[in-house]
């Protein structure tokens, strides 16, 4: 078990390269295939990572590894160029 102090950084300006990204777009999980909003993502706080909606049926995990942009699914969530 972790104390407060230990994962301080956490609480402070840690930006996250795995979160969805802010406001509600399209997103597909590569895992169990399904196109949902962005905001059903959720942190599993046992294994500190955000997952599909469908966790645990549903190994899907982290935006831009398993869960991706539907409109431009090899970005990170940036508009294309």
């Amino acid at each position: 078990m972790t104390n407060s102090s230990q994962n301080s950084f956490v609480d402070a300006d840690y930006e996250d390269p795995f979160r969805p990204p802010t406001g509600s777009r399209p997103i597909k999980c590569e895992h169990c295939g399904e196109t949902y909003e962005s905001k059903e993502m959720f942190w599993d706080s046992e294994y500190e990572i955000w997952v599909c909606r469908n966790w645990p049926k549903c190994s899907g995990a982290g935006y831009g590894v398993d869960i991706h942009d539907v409109a431009n699914p090899s970005s990170k969530g940036e508009s294309p160029t």
